[in-house]
């Protein structure tokens, strides 16, 4: 079995977004789903995902946030999701890092 939620070395703090935390459309139909994550860093919201998946979407200030939130996930139903491949130290990270979920 693999483990999909392996987190970067740099472990900012992720966890479910709430009503209190942000809103904004998209944003409010997942965290009514319950699919909506934040990461945070440091006290301070630092990204947010509506959730890993092809028709959804993940914005964050650093590689390592986005990281955290593709860690985090519990999953990649469907067709998977979308990466910009000229990110090229993501697009590294996630080809390395599916290697470890698929051995394990």
């Amino acid at each position: 079995m693999y483990d999909r939620r392996a987190q970067p070395t740099w472990r900012p703090a992720t966890r479910c977004a709430s009503e209190f935390t942000v809103r904004g459309g998209e944003l409010d139909d997942a965290i009514k789903a319950g699919t909506a994550r934040v990461v945070e860093h440091l006290g301070k919201i630092t990204g947010y995902a509506t959730d890993v998946v092809f028709f959804a979407h993940a914005v964050a200030e650093t590689n390592q946030g986005l990281k955290a939130l593709i860690g985090a996930a519990p999953g990649f139903p469907g067709g998977g999701f979308l990466l910009p491949t000229r990110n090229g130290d993501l697009f590294r990270w996630c080809l390395e890092t599916a290697c470890a979920w698929f051995t394990r």
